[in-house]
């Protein structure tokens, strides 16, 4: 099934705090429901990117099958490094909780979040 048409944007919360990256169900949706998701970083132009996968690739994380039974969901990864690659990149303030949009693009097949374009929400 390959369902790119969301109710709610693609989005993600991080904290430095827990060192967690926590993705909403509609950035999973956007990205056609794959089994496994990778980060990508463009430190240039302050982006994160989550692409798709059907099969595990180097650096993925697998997708819990349990995120498509709740109505409103997300998943949680932890990387402590990744948390503070992404928080210097973007100039925020650690200890503090910031949630992103993202658009989804057809031609890279991943989701882009802009991290300049963040709100702090605790």
């Amino acid at each position: 099934m390959n369902n790119r048409k969301s109710i709610s944007p693609p989005g993600i919360r991080i904290s430095s705090k827990w060192n967690r990256i926590y993705i909403f169900k509609s950035t999973i949706e956007a990205l056609g429901r794959p089994h496994y998701v990778q980060f990508l970083i463009d430190p240039t132009k302050h982006h994160l990117a989550i692409m798709g996968s059907k099969k595990k690739e180097r650096d993925s994380f697998p997708v819990p099958p349990q995120l498509f039974n709740n109505a409103y969901s997300e998943f949680k990864m932890g990387s402590k490094l990744l948390t503070q690659q992404i928080y210097e990149m973007a100039g925020w303030e650690l200890g503090c909780v910031y949630r992103v949009s993202g658009t989804y693009h057809p031609h890279l097949a991943a989701v882009v979040f802009e991290l300049r374009e963040a709100e702090r929400i605790s």
